[in-house]
């Protein structure tokens, strides 16, 4: 595996390599046995984190083709939102509640960049995942973004970029 393994509560998280997934899978502590598996994405190298959107706590895991949201009781997947590279590699971690509670951030490189989408419960089992802006101006290969009040700022290829988080323009 190339992710770090995430804990939460009885239960370890590991991002599991290799084909025909799952893509997120979870031990019980105690005992090593498995508890559940979800997802058919392969893996990549960003680590599970555990996030609140929508007034749900799910597990957010950047894998090669985009940002999947899990359920933390089954392994389920919630939503996705396509957004990889050519090398089909993310490192970084999402930037969770970036400028809203219901917004993350994605950055990635090898020409990809950065892209803001709001995540919103439609219904009880329904989830709406809407791009609210993307480009190319913040290009994270290894390093997480970080915020600074509406700025976020991240290494892109050596350069230290700051970007608006509502509009995602140069500052």
């Amino acid at each position: 595996v190339c992710a770090s393994p995430l804990v939460i509560g009885d239960l370890v998280l590991v991002c599991p390599t290799g084909s025909n997934g799952p893509s997120l899978v979870a031990y019980d502590c105690a005992t090593g046995n498995r508890v559940w598996g979800g997802g058919r994405h392969g893996a990549s190298y960003s680590s599970p984190v555990v996030a609140d959107l929508g007034s749900v706590a799910q597990i957010l895991l950047f894998n090669s083709v985009g940002l999947s949201a899990h359920d933390i009781e089954s392994g389920d997947q919630l939503w996705h939102f396509d957004w990889t590279n050519s090398a089909q590699t993310n490192v970084a971690q999402p930037v969770v509640h970036a400028g809203n509670k219901d917004q993350v951030l994605v950055t990635t490189g090898y020409q990809k960049g950065c892209a803001l989408i709001r995540v919103q419960r439609t219904d009880s089992k329904g989830w709406s995942v809407r791009e609210l802006w993307s480009n190319n101006q913040l290009k994270t290969k290894f390093c997480t973004a970080v915020m600074h009040g509406d700025h976020v700022f991240g290494l892109d290829d050596g350069i230290l970029p700051c970007l608006d988080v509502q509009s995602g323009g140069a500052t």
